[in-house]
């Protein structure tokens, strides 16, 4: 307990005169029902995501899947990540001392980790491949190269900018406060815009190339949910103003899934039907 730092926020929990390094204090009891609707989101959260990865992997290929979505996705969730970390800063600092008491209250930063490293990967599936199709002279392996490696200053560039000015001064600091809100307007605002290059992907090459349409189909009835628990928490409209969006967005992008998977199944069925008859034809 001493080698931690002097809560720079006991005054919040009024263990500034009885023990200022007490964190724990900051902690909540969480109901077994919160707990456990957490971690089915948590791993519905990754399963959600798991056919996008085998699917790429089976094919060998990224043919349908866009990139700009993955980039926007590895920034919309990274930084709802930096934004948990800021906003639960002092109970971060609590979980050195009571680990089982803190992973019921870190479920939310856990979901968004879990979402974060999915998409992570997925991007790195979809650099692999598209470095393996295309070479390294094409140019558009190259601008997304480049965007990768401002990602990358970005996503290292935040780690030290949330936790040391949380250790310093705490979550409780109006201005530490006002940067962990400008994390949320970032991630509200990706949300908002990350399926638009797949939607628009997907009606491009009127198929599903190597997109998932089992991913789909699991995440956007899981944004729903998360949509109405959101509402039905009395949150702001604000809050949930993003959930609305990303829903409207999901539902649209698995219409034109289904629609040009039946479509391309059903043109597969009426080749097949021709050259059945045309063998038959022959041999007559």
């Amino acid at each position: 307990m001493g080698q931690l730092p002097p809560d720079p926020c006991c005054s919040e929990v009024g263990t500034c005169q009885t023990n200022p390094y007490d964190y724990t204090k900051h902690l909540i009891d969480v109901d077994a029902g919160t707990l456990t609707l957490g971690f089915l989101l948590l791993a519905g959260t990754v399963i959600s995501v798991v056919p996008q990865m085998i699917k790429i992997i089976q094919k060998k290929s990224v043919h349908g899947v866009s990139f700009h979505m993955l980039i926007l996705a590895a920034y919309n969730q990274w930084s709802t990540v930096i934004n948990y970390i800021m906003a639960q800063f002092s109970k971060l600092m609590a979980c050195s001392i009571s680990g089982k008491q803190c992973w019921a209250n870190m479920i939310s930063l856990y979901q968004a980790l879990a979402l974060f490293f999915c998409y992570f990967i997925l991007l790195h599936e979809y650099m692999y491949f598209e470095l393996k199709e295309l070479g390294r002279k094409n140019k558009d392996v190259k601008s997304h190269l480049t965007q990768y490696i401002l990602f990358m200053g970005f996503f290292i560039a935040t780690i030290p900018s949330a936790i040391i000015p949380g250790v310093n001064v705490g979550a409780c600091n109006s201005v530490y406060k006002v940067f962990a809100i400008f994390f949320v307007v970032i991630a509200s605002t990706l949300s908002c815009l990350e399926w638009i290059p797949q939607i628009y992907k997907t009606y491009q090459i009127k198929g599903c190339g190597s997109f998932s349409i089992i991913s789909m189909l699991i995440q956007c009835p899981g944004c729903a949910i998360s949509l109405i628990v959101t509402i039905s928490s009395g949150n702001q409209w604000y809050t949930w103003l993003s959930w609305i969006v990303s829903f409207i967005l999901e539902f649209i992008l698995c219409y034109f899934l289904v629609y040009y998977h039946c479509k391309q199944k059903k043109q597969a069925k009426q080749s097949e039907s021709e050259l059945s008859l045309e063998e038959q034809l022959m041999t007559e």
